[in-house]
């Protein structure tokens, strides 16, 4: 008999149950729901509880809650049924039903480091990262040597911006257990969101010496080569990545991007209309089209497409600064002004913009007809490039 773990496909949950359960009955010694009789069910909360497996495994969960339930109520001291209940209310997405299961398991059975660590995951997926890491960090202290607990506490550590110690606690996991290719996938996801692309391609290429038919380890590693200026190498990542999932829509996105980068244009605009066939609501691909429609000088076409990303998304601040760059260059400096301001209303701290604005306002002064008017807007410039000055990137 065993402790059932999430059926959530999810790269960070997803793991080999016998990794956990040294010395538990594998799913293949219980015996088969159809060949146990009413008889030696009766008031056996094992065998109840054995057929409650299966049937989470089957995906019948709420059948499952039902063999779950009726073994806690023959013996409400079973750790294993609240245990497994809690799974299955956290499968169905009822996490406020499946902490008060974690905690009578911990309560029954306080050193029982599954518990602690399923508690956590459902904290994680509730947002409570701070909880979340308190209850890996507890099974952690039940067995030191639990590779998953690093994993997922480092997973948590991240989203509350503690990058060092996500680090740590991934290479932790990687010490403990160096044959789970999701291990090195997860820490080279904190190395190239710091930036420390070289570690995040070791990292990616390791994975995938582990497990070399994962797209989503292709894509990953295609974005740090593309960040690294390695482009060839970046469009043969996600030309594998494609290969494996041809439904895989952010490497379309990102293959355009390249595509972009190398100034092959005409790919790149086949790219982003197959993601947008893929989602006819991407942002990113809709961002990614005009950006190429600006370089083939289509602005009609980019207005287009900056537009539609606005209209699905009004926050998407690159695309207001898209938008502004282009009506600049069909000398709409009123619209691109607005559009600017849109932006570092945004995101003040992009001090690009501001010298854009500050560009636009002197384009209006030199074809105001009146002077007055030209001081008016050449007045507006002067902070924009003032504040631009004192923050622009040093050389």
């Amino acid at each position: 008999m065993t402790f059932i773990f999430m059926k959530k496909q999810n790269v960070f949950y997803a793991f080999i149950l016998t990794a956990l359960c040294i010395g538990c009955q594998t799913i293949n010694s219980i015996p088969q729901k159809e060949n146990v009789s009413e008889s030696q069910l009766t008031g056996n909360v094992e065998k109840i509880t054995e057929i409650g497996e299966i049937l989470y495994r089957e995906g019948d969960y709420y059948k499952a809650l039902d063999y779950f339930n009726q073994a806690i109520k023959i013996d409400p001291s079973y750790t294993l049924a609240h245990h497994n209940r809690g799974v299955v209310y956290f499968t169905l997405g009822k996490y406020s039903e499946a902490i008060p299961n974690f905690d009578q398991a911990i309560i029954l059975e306080p050193q029982n480091k599954l518990s602690f660590y399923f508690r956590g995951v459902t904290y994680y997926d509730m947002g409570n990262y701070e909880q979340s890491v308190r209850d890996y960090t507890k099974a952690l202290e039940i067995d030191p040597y639990f590779a998953w607990a690093y994993n997922n506490r480092a997973l948590a550590l991240y989203q509350l911006g503690k990058y060092e110690e996500a680090i740590n606690d991934h290479s932790m996991a990687i010490n403990a257990d160096d044959s789970t290719y999701k291990f090195y996938d997860n820490r080279a996801w904190v190395y190239f969101g710091i930036g420390e692309y070289d570690k995040a391609l070791l990292d990616y290429t390791a994975s995938l010496k582990l497990n070399n038919k994962n797209a989503l380890t292709y894509y990953r590693r295609g974005l740090v080569n593309n960040s690294l200026g390695r482009y060839a190498n970046s469009l043969a990542d996600f030309n594998r990545a494609l290969l494996i999932d041809p439904n895989l829509i952010d490497v379309y996105g990102a293959r355009g991007m390249t595509y972009f980068n190398l100034k092959r244009y005409e790919e790149a605009l086949e790219d982003f209309d197959q993601a947008l066939k893929v989602d006819p609501n991407s942002t990113d691909a809709y961002f990614g089209r005009g950006t190429v429609y600006f370089a083939l000088g289509r602005y009609a076409d980019a207005i287009n497409d900056s537009s539609q990303v606005l209209r699905i998304n009004p926050k998407y601040v690159d695309a207001y600064k898209l938008r502004g760059v282009t009506y600049f260059h069909m000398e709409k400096y009123v619209e691109a002004i607005a559009d600017y301001t849109a932006s570092i209303e945004l995101k003040p701290s992009d001090w690009e913009i501001y010298k854009f604005r500050g560009e636009a306002y002197t384009k209006l002064a030199e074809s105001a007809p009146e002077r007055m008017q030209q001081e008016i807007y050449l007045k507006k410039a002067e902070p924009d490039f003032e504040i631009y000055k004192n923050n622009e990137p040093k050389p």
